[in-house]
């Protein structure tokens, strides 16, 4: 839902930033009289855990390239909707870290703590850079965040984005001539960006497209209406364990529970477990209402009223992936559903998610050429970058070495030399200098 202006206020706070020593060429000279552009925006975050209320990295980003956009434009930059000549071009990039109370702990919970980020900052002009920024490690409070409809950890994730993308903004500010960072964040000064990312939030909520064939869903949709129990709770539980979209299907979950789930036959308490724990594999928040009101109903039996609270659990966890599993615009239509699926399903945020994609590509799919290229892709883009994810990712980067190793597939020889020498992680170079090995034998095989 777009927030409406007159129920936010925010609260004027002074940005408190230091920075470290940077380093860059005096020629030529950054001026207001130049014109930028930004080139990129890029934001690793990383996380110990999936709290469905948060931001996802896209969404992250999006925050804070709109408020650098907005400190610079109030600074009397001028931004360039598309690159020329002479244009000043500006690549940011953020190695985010976003913190909860208990990290590090069996039992961590949703509060979030202050994050610790790096943040890199290049500014070129004709291929040859004229300015070059490396922070060092930061932490900081969030701008506080008021009447915006937010819980208050929500909030804060805005807050902090904010605060990031602002400092940000004032480095580069800091080195060009005639521009002056205003520290003082008025009241409603970023009302429209809060409501363009809440916008977006909801149109990706809403924008969901039904990829997966109506043969499949209509499949379920039979056994749940008409079969015998014991099938029945064999098809809610290889729902949970997948990832589906499909409102019809989860509309018959749903009902299926709101009429059975105060039995109190064994056999019955079973399968309505089941059911709600496949309802909330649909991520859909909707449904937090009806796990509400059976946690509250002293008709159910104490093991259905306890299940949905492990029910909402999942659902929370289900709503913070099922975006980038869903996304079909990285989806390839000339490929199966499933296949595109698992594909994003091994480059989810979710360190647990991905790997469990990748034993399923690895047992069942690994000579699957389209799968190979988007885990190549992945390593290219992601396991010689030190940040915060893809540390958290070394085992996510050990599988898909392992698959791209075993593939017999010569072109991917010179990846994964480059992984062995330029990786920053030890596990990578250590699995990227075994399989290049296995590689290369299969490949000399394969020429024999």
């Amino acid at each position: 839902m777009i927030l409406r202006k007159r129920f936010l206020s925010f609260l004027v706070v002074v940005l408190s930033l230091s920075f470290a020593e940077s380093s860059y060429s005096s020629s030529p000279k950054l001026t207001l009289n130049n014109q930028y552009y930004i080139e990129s925006v890029r934001v690793d975050l990383a996380q110990c855990c999936v709290f469905g209320l948060y931001l996802s990295e896209a969404q992250f980003t999006r925050l804070v390239q709109e408020t650098i956009e907005h400190k610079l434009k109030e600074a009397g930059v001028t931004l360039a909707s598309q690159p020329a000549e002479g244009t000043i071009s500006l690549d940011f990039r953020l190695d985010y870290r976003r913190n909860f109370v208990g990290d590090g702990t069996p039992f961590p919970i949703r509060n979030l703590r202050t994050p610790d980020y790096y943040f890199y900052l290049t500014a070129s002009q004709g291929g040859q850079s004229v300015y070059s920024f490396e922070s060092r490690k930061l932490t900081q409070n969030p701008i506080a965040v008021s009447g915006a409809g937010l819980s208050k950890e929500q909030e804060k994730d805005y807050g902090h984005g904010i605060n990031v993308g602002a400092l940000m903004a004032k480095q580069l500010i800091s080195v060009i001539d005639g521009a002056s960072f205003n520290k003082k964040v008025l009241a409603g000064e970023y009302i429209p960006i809060v409501e363009s990312v809440q916008s977006a939030v909801a149109s990706e909520a809403a924008g969901s497209q039904d990829y997966i064939p109506e043969s499949v869903i209509a499949g379920y949709l039979r056994v749940l209406e008409g079969s015998a129990q014991d099938a029945r709770t064999d098809a809610y539980q290889e729902i949970r364990r997948g990832w589906f979209n499909s409102s019809r299907l989860f509309s018959a979950i749903a009902a299926n529970i709101e009429s059975g789930y105060r039995a109190q036959d064994r056999s019955d308490i079973k399968e309505m477990r089941e059911a709600m724990n496949a309802l909330a594999s649909s991520g859909d928040e909707a449904y937090n209402a009806l796990f509400e009101k059976i946690g509250a109903d002293e008709a159910a039996s104490r093991k259905v009223r306890a299940e949905a609270g492990d029910s909402m659990k999942i659902l929370q966890k289900r709503a913070a992936l099922a975006g980038a599993v869903h996304d079909t615009a990285t989806m390839d239509a000339s490929q199966p559903w499933y296949i595109n699926q698992l594909a994003n399903r091994a480059r989810s945020p979710d360190p647990k998610t991905a790997v469990y994609a990748l034993k399923e590509i690895y047992r069942d799919y690994r000579d699957n050429p389209y799968l190979l290229t988007a885990l190549a892709t992945m390593l290219e883009n992601e396991a010689m970058i030190n940040s915060y994810k893809s540390g958290a990712k070394t085992d996510v980067y050990a599988w898909a070495i392992r698959i791209v190793g075993l593939s017999g597939d010569a072109q991917y020889l010179e990846l994964l030399k480059t992984l062995e020498n330029d990786s920053p992680f030890d596990k990578v170079e250590d699995y990227a200098e075994e399989y290049y090995d296995e590689l290369e034998d299969l490949v000399e095989d394969q020429a024999s």
